[in-house]
């Protein structure tokens, strides 16, 4: 399986890369008002559906998980990780101009402001294999 982040518009493949065995991504970015650090591991199941796992950050902000609802809460070791289970077909992102998002695949990092223009909005998805134009 490869994940791909492609412009809704047309859904033109903007940069792409193979999963592996591990089946996982991590998205991390800034958060917009705390300007603190935020990181997100995402598992891939084996019908292509992006699952959020974790979540994790120093402290509570805006637009993150705050609740025991969302999820399973630990804050043993000075940052607040929450254990989730949300499921995206795809995920939509608008890319930052000053978050520094960065999608790691395999150990390969990849900021998300080298595949597309700020306030650009893209998809993040799973396809089995490449199809070109995609």
């Amino acid at each position: 399986m490869r994940l791909q982040v492609v412009r809704p518009a047309g859904e033109a493949v903007l940069w792409e890369a193979p999963l592996g065995g591990e089946m996982r991504f991590t998205l991390d970015y800034r958060h917009s008002s705390d300007h603190t650090p935020v990181h997100d591991v995402f598992q891939v199941t084996d019908g292509g559906e992006i699952v959020l796992v974790e979540e994790s950050y120093l402290w509570h902000g805006a637009g993150l998980a705050f609740h025991p609802a969302d999820g399973i809460m630990d804050s043993t070791e000075g940052r607040t990780r929450i254990l989730l289970c949300r499921e995206f077909p795809h995920l939509p992102l608008r890319v930052g101009e000053v978050a520094g998002q960065v999608l790691t695949v395999n150990g390969q990092a990849k900021p998300l402001l080298q595949i597309a223009k700020g306030r650009e909005l893209v998809w993040i998805r799973v396809r089995k294999k490449s199809v070109e134009g995609r």
